[in-house]
């Protein structure tokens, strides 16, 4: 599954968390700063594996607050698997991308295919956890495709939920 041809920036979190608008805040980046990170004229998609609430705090009266849209921890879910939970708060990689379809302008159409492929991929992974206890092997064993050996056999040991969901 490949996205129409568009372009995207990254931030990390740390260099977000400096941006909040306190004075007090030692660290707290100018406006300038914050709008470099924060456009104001293109969506925002912001995955937070917290509470959305504070990153709606941290940004509030920042350039692009209105384009902000934030993903996180909404209490959702029981002992299931790791995508699973992902998931059921809707943070996962399929529904982060449905997020970038539903928001930027020029792919609604373009990326509707897509679109309905990544819905039909999240309704496959929620069957196959039900029924097999595990995420789907596409899913669990995925890795970035340049990582190396070293990372591939870290991620070896690292799928079992220890009998959680049996």
């Amino acid at each position: 599954m490949r996205f129409p041809t568009s372009r995207s920036a990254w931030s990390t979190w740390s260099t977000s968390c400096a941006c909040s608008p306190r004075r007090s805040t030692r660290t707290a980046c100018r406006t300038a700063t914050s709008t470099r990170l924060f456009t104001t004229d293109k969506p925002i998609i912001f995955n937070y594996h917290g509470y959305p609430w504070l990153i709606h705090r941290l940004t509030y009266r920042r350039n692009g607050h209105a384009n902000l849209h934030v993903r996180g921890f909404k209490e959702e879910g029981t002992t299931t698997t790791p995508f699973d939970m992902a998931m059921l708060n809707d943070i996962d990689r399929f529904h982060l991308a449905m997020d970038v379809i539903d928001r930027v302008p020029r792919l609604g159409t373009r990326a509707a295919q897509l679109r309905q492929n990544l819905e039909d991929k999240r309704l496959e992974a929620r069957r196959y956890a039900r029924e097999h206890g595990a995420d789907l092997p596409e899913v669990a064993d995925w890795v970035w495709p340049d990582a190396g050996p070293e990372a591939r056999a870290a991620m070896a040991g690292t799928q079992d939920t220890g009998g959680d969901n049996e």
